[in-house]
């Protein structure tokens, strides 16, 4: 029988050729036993790690039930508690930590293959939560500070490493730099990203869950046993059909005799979606920038990108890098040439288009991530393939682009790194959660993403370190959008108390700026005197202020013809 390649191609001896590598390799399913689902992949270890059941067990699905609702309990009441309750907080969260890591820490070291060091990491981790139950006031603010102080001495360690190293030097570096920036970002904000972690680490926990129940009641098959977790075992197992995995590359690579069109139609698509977002823009026109979102190719090559870091291939890597650059730079340059030429005035306040990508925060990742996995499950299969159009819309790549080049043209550089900074939170999402979902999907299977890592670890790293960054950088600017809409607040409120109850004036709008309060009025006569509000404001927002007090009379005249 033929064998068919990870990238679609194959010779009579039915071996898989790699385009960028050397040496063909091999893929077959797993087969352990003899059983007839052994020919696509699927078995049950022989006598049943996790044997396969006639009908689902009521038990197994009550218990599986529980479990899961108590996991997702567990993180609601966490996030909720985040808030609300810290000292209360911090005590779950040790509670957490000791049953957590204390069971996977002896699962770890009962395996047939044991891991001392994630092991003793675990019962590090586990001893930690004991500190945040007995004394939490003090420990949690050690602890991450410990923890951030840690990775950025192993990040040290593997630079200075690195430079004595012969072999695997650039891999060593970019580990190097991960290891640091992680570290910086821990101790820099570590409640948030304390809660991240969280959120990322109750979703693995939910996803072992369900697999492993699923398993057990017979809906799904695993890997043999070898001590990897319900979780790794299941993706060991999953592959799509070597047509359909055909069928993506086609999609996402620009290869082959029609290399050099696609690449022309790529540019001209790039071009014209260019043209229409930055008008969109400019206009303010919300259905003009959706229309160029629909026929943005952009999105195609960063699929690539993330398939080719999950594959292992540094070539295609690289040209998909290539096509997202050019395109970036025919957005950029599009939107700075047609507000230069067109010349229309961009209210940087008032305009939706800007205002709205202008300052991206945490919540702006969660739509990214969720997007880059519709767009890579929609790639992998056929029948879902309709729902890209939505995908692309709802990430929105284009469109951050041209605020960049628009607001960098007005001279408006703070609204351009705002809207440079969501672009790269899109793209970011849509290269790991979209390499992530096609190890998922099977179109990148397990065993070929552990055995090629070596062969893109530098690229993955340096997109690992610009992803810490962002992260940051939307962390940092979501609260400091918070701190801008709390100062907002107090500062209505308190233009609203000096006005008085009675008074005929109206707010037009309180912005605060640092110290630079602007107020707008609107009404008869003159408002109370502007000094009493001044110090109204200095001691409801804590600070010094200058007040720009703002009032347009309102005159009033009612005329009778009879």
């Amino acid at each position: 029988m033929v064998g068919q390649a990870e990238d679609g191609t194959h010779d009579a001896a039915g071996r898989d050729h790699d385009p960028d590598g050397p040496a063909p390799i091999r893929y077959e399913p797993h087969r352990s036993g003899g059983d007839a689902n052994q020919s696509a992949g699927l078995h049950d270890a022989p006598g049943g790690v996790f044997p396969r059941q006639t009908g689902p067990a009521r038990r197994d699905l009550l218990v599986a039930t529980a479990q899961f609702v108590a996991v997702a309990a567990v993180v609601v009441v966490l996030v909720a508690l985040s808030e609300k309750d810290r000292e209360l907080f911090e005590r779950l969260l040790g509670l957490v930590l000791v049953v957590g890591l204390g069971v996977t820490t002896t699962s770890v070291l009962r395996g047939p293959d044991r891991n001392w060091g994630l092991g003793l990491a675990g019962a590090v981790g586990a001893l930690a939560g004991v500190g945040l139950m007995i004394s939490p006031n003090r420990w949690l603010e050690g602890i991450t500070l410990l923890a951030g102080g840690g990775l950025a001495v192993a990040g040290m360690l593997t630079a200075v490493r690195s430079r004595l190293s012969v072999t695997h030097r650039r891999d060593e570096l970019a580990q190097s730099g991960l290891l640091l920036v992680a570290g910086g970002a821990l101790v820099v904000l570590p409640e948030t990203m304390l809660r991240l972690v969280l959120v990322v680490l109750a979703g693995l926990v939910i996803a072992h869950i369900v697999v492993a129940t699923g398993a057990r009641l017979g809906l799904t098959t695993l890997e043999e046993d070898h001590g990897q977790g319900a979780l790794l075992r299941w993706l060991a197992v999953r592959g799509a059909s070597a047509k359909r995995r055909q069928s993506v590359y086609d999609h996402t690579f620009f290869e082959g005799g029609e290399a050099t069109a696609r690449t022309g139609r790529y540019v001209l698509m790039m071009f014209l979606a260019s043209v229409i977002s930055a008008v969109g823009v400019l206009t303010d026109s919300t259905a003009v920038v959706v229309g160029a979102m629909l026929i943005a190719p952009l999105i195609g090559p960063m699929m690539g990108m993330g398939l080719s870091l999950a594959m292992g291939w540094p070539t295609r890597l690289s040209r998909s890098a290539l096509h997202v650059a050019s395109g970036v730079g025919i957005a950029l340059g599009t939107a700075w040439v047609s507000a230069a030429i067109l010349a229309v005035n961009v209210d940087v306040v008032a305009n939706t288009q800007v205002a709205s990508r202008a300052s991206p925060t945490i919540t702006d990742l969660l739509v990214a991530v969720a997007a880059g996995a519709a767009g890579a499950f929609a790639l992998s299969r056929s029948d879902v393939s309709s729902a890209l159009p939505g995908v692309a819309v709802a990430i929105a790549l284009v469109p951050p682009l041209s605020v960049v080049g628009v607001a960098a043209q007005a001279g408006e550089w703070a609204e351009a790194r705002g809207a440079l900074l969501l672009f790269l939170t899109n793209m970011i999402a849509i290269v790991f959660v979209g390499g992530t979902t096609f190890v998922v999907t099977g179109i990148a299977p397990l065993r070929r993403v552990a055995e090629s890592q070596h062969r893109v670890r530098t690229w993955g790293g340096a997109l690992a370190i610009l992803g810490v960054i962002v992260v940051g950088g939307l962390i940092l600017n979501g609260e400091q959008v918070a701190r801008d809409s709390l100062a907002v607040g107090q500062a209505r409120a308190e233009v609203t108390d000096w006005l008085g109850a009675d008074s005929e004036f109206a707010i037009v709008s309180v912005e605060v700026d640092q110290r630079d309060v602007t107020v707008n009025l609107v009404g008869p006569g003159d408002p109370p005197p502007a000094a009493q509000l001044a110090q109204r404001l200095a001691a409801g927002l804590d600070r010094p202020v200058r007040l720009d007090l703002q009032w347009v009379p309102r005159n009033r005249a009612i005329v009778s013809s009879d």
